[in-house]
């Protein structure tokens, strides 16, 4: 058994005018332990054809937290938009993305279809129609990813079980960040108590989605195909750097550190990348879970989407969101009313009743 915890990237810098790509917490290694040993378990399984590959569906809420403005203006994206990441995230995860074209041959091999696709809700936790977007206010003008979590969580949260919870506001540290499926796996699993503060995904809203005038690089929406990855257990592709700790991914070549700030034309290999860890044996600066610039990125591999479905399979607030009531549409009536909160309530002493009202 390997001991010992393994740190990844938390404060790498990258330049990023004063934001860093990715925060994530610490990472306990007896999940690996789990991990291993379920991937076995999934490997005789589908030797023995036994819960073959599907494609699988999570329906997703996005959380858009502005400040005040306009709906298409400023934090507050439009509608478009967000359909259009999601439909990036979907292409990525699909291996439909147009730019597959630019996987070295060397990497063909092994690319991967995940076979997971993201859904918007149909409906909310109290089974009414959504559009699977949420708006609301901030309560501050920028938000710290790791330190507000359980502020961010009270402002507006779905079940975890049912909903991958995707927040968008304005971030002043990192571009984004996701929790691990860590504390739903393994029993013995203690992680930080503020870990269980907060469930799903943080995006900078300038990285979400298509914005060729975002600071740091013209995001094509792979943030957000970065930190799902991340929320369906996958780790950096450089793992702990320094080539001495892997991503535990078989078929990812070892890596010293991040390819962080790669951009285009995007020459395989990196020329930039004066250290291998293994001779002749390119680092896989396209993979999502890199820090290249969005322009760069291209691919999962076939051991990555081993990992993430194996997660899919046995961590229990990810199995759950393939079953979820979110994916179907809500039944309608034609006479439905509810009523959903009482407003203004007074009391006197010298009255004995008060005229409440009532919001349906």
């Amino acid at each position: 058994m390997r001991s010992g915890l393994i740190f990844i990237g938390l404060f790498i810098s990258l330049g990023l005018t004063a934001q860093n790509r990715c925060g994530l917490v610490t990472y306990n290694d007896m999940f690996e332990d789990w991990m291993e040993e379920k991937i076995a378990e999934r490997q005789i399984a589908i030797t023995n054809r036994v819960n073959q590959t599907s494609v699988l569906q999570i329906p997703v809420v996005v959380h858009v937290i502005h400040q005040g403005e306009p709906i298409g203006t400023g934090i507050n994206l439009s509608e478009n938009r967000i359909k259009a990441q999601i439909d990036s995230l979907n292409a990525d995860f699909r291996r439909l993305n147009a730019d597959t074209i630019n996987t070295p041959n060397t990497f063909l091999p092994i690319v991967a279809d995940i076979e997971i696709e993201f859904v918007f809700a149909k409906q909310d936790p109290q089974g009414n129609p959504t559009n699977g977007i949420v708006r609301l206010q901030s309560s501050k003008n920028n938000y710290n990813l790791i330190n507000d979590r359980s502020l961010i969580r009270a402002e507006s949260f779905w079940p975890v079980e049912k909903y991958l919870n995707i927040y968008v506001l304005k971030s002043r540290i990192f571009l984004g960040y996701a929790t691990l499926p860590l504390n739903m796996v393994v029993d013995g699993i203690n992680d930080s108590p503020s870990y269980y503060q907060f469930e799903g995904v943080l995006v900078d809203y300038q990285y979400f989605g298509i914005n060729q005038f975002a600071p740091a690089f013209e995001s094509y929406g792979r943030t957000l195909t970065h930190e799902v990855g991340h929320f369906l257990g996958l780790l950096h592709i450089w793992g702990n750097g320094n080539c001495a700790h892997d991503d535990f991914v078989e078929d990812t070549p070892l890596a010293d550190s991040d390819n962080g700030g790669y951009t285009s034309p995007c020459i395989f290999p990196n020329p930039n990348d004066t250290q291998l860890c293994v001779d002749n044996e390119p680092e896989m600066f396209q993979n999502y879970m890199d820090y290249t610039d969005d322009i760069c990125m291209n691919l999962f591999t076939k051991g990555q989407k081993m990992r993430m479905r194996t997660v899919m399979d046995n961590a229990q607030n990810r199995t759950s969101l393939t079953t979820s009531l979110g994916l179907i549409e809500p039944i309608k009536y034609a006479n439905d009313l509810a009523a959903i909160q009482i407003l203004n309530i007074e009391s006197s002493l010298c009255e004995s009743s008060f005229i409440p009202t009532l919001e349906v």
